[in-house]
């Protein structure tokens, strides 16, 4: 017999298998046994590999194209996205640490409102203040500059006093003895220099009564008035004198004076606080 025909185990009926396996051996079995034997054809077509269809260049080509097209649609967005998270957590941390600060002052030096404020705001009694009240209960915190300096991120005041941390925060503070309030802004970031944005890359806060507040927070103050130009009264006569609101700038903002910008991103701590420490679809980032 020739030895290049397979037993294949099946009923003798027409040559159909019946499920089982063959093994493909060399030899042909005579006569019955359940073993068919095969034939040139059906033996080749045992051990031929089939060809498979493989992607053209033109489609891998295409293919790549809706995937960075779609890439790029998406990826800024969640970059954005992610930023937005770390800033707020970082915020809200940022401000847990202040109100913590305040309450260990209010221990050791009793109320805010019994606290020595001065006669005068400048950097030198801002800077002897904050020694006795604010620094001791900071780990870890280093004057960088004073005045409007941006080299520890965003200045609060030209009589305030800039420190920084060692985990990377800028805090710039400045007492105000008429009002027997703290101003600090908190700078999340501090290689930004004069680039630095409210809002996003720094956060105002005020301290009075020993309550920590975003930086001209009223009572009955809402989102919608915020995102709306809200006008805030001042605490003694109830006149208009400023803009709360936090919108984003125009596009010239490179040529805004610093108290347009300022009036156009005062509010945003308010709103983020509003907000629960999340910023909303409609934050202007």
């Amino acid at each position: 017999m020739k030895s290049w025909y397979n037993k294949v185990y099946g009923k003798e009926n027409g040559g159909k298998t019946n499920g089982q396996k063959c093994r493909l051996h060399h030899i042909l079995e005579r006569g019955g046994g359940g073993c068919k034997s095969a034939s040139r054809a059906e033996y080749s077509s045992l051990i031929t590999p089939k060809v498979k269809s493989a992607f053209t260049l033109a489609e891998v080509l295409i293919t790549l194209a809706i995937i960075g097209i779609v890439a790029a649609m998406t990826i800024p967005a969640l970059v954005t996205s992610y930023q937005k998270k770390i800033t707020a957590v970082r915020v809200k941390k940022a401000y847990a640490e202040l109100v913590q600060v305040i309450k260990l002052s209010e221990v050791d030096n009793g109320n805010m409102a019994a606290w020595d404020f001065g006669t005068y705001n400048d950097v030198n009694e801002t800077r002897k203040f904050l020694e006795k009240y604010i620094l001791p209960y900071y780990k870890n915190i280093t004057e960088c500059s004073t005045g409007k300096d941006y080299s520890c991120g965003y200045p609060v005041s030209a009589a305030g006093v800039n420190y920084q941390l060692d985990n990377g925060l800028g805090l710039s503070f400045l007492k105000d003895f008429s009002k027997k309030t703290i101003y600090i802004n908190i700078s999340l970031s501090t290689n930004k220099g004069e680039n630095t944005l409210l809002g996003r890359d720094a956060f105002y806060f005020e301290v009075a009564d020993g309550k920590v507040f975003p930086a001209g927070w009223y009572n009955g103050i809402t989102r919608e008035a915020i995102l709306n130009d809200s006008f805030v009264p001042p605490w003694d006569t109830g006149e208009i004198t400023y803009i709360f609101a936090c919108k984003k700038l125009p596009k010239d903002e490179e040529d805004l004076e610093e108290n347009i910008i300022y009036e156009y991103r005062h509010g945003c701590t308010a709103l983020l606080f509003l907000d629960n420490w999340e910023f909303k679809d409609d934050y202007p980032w």
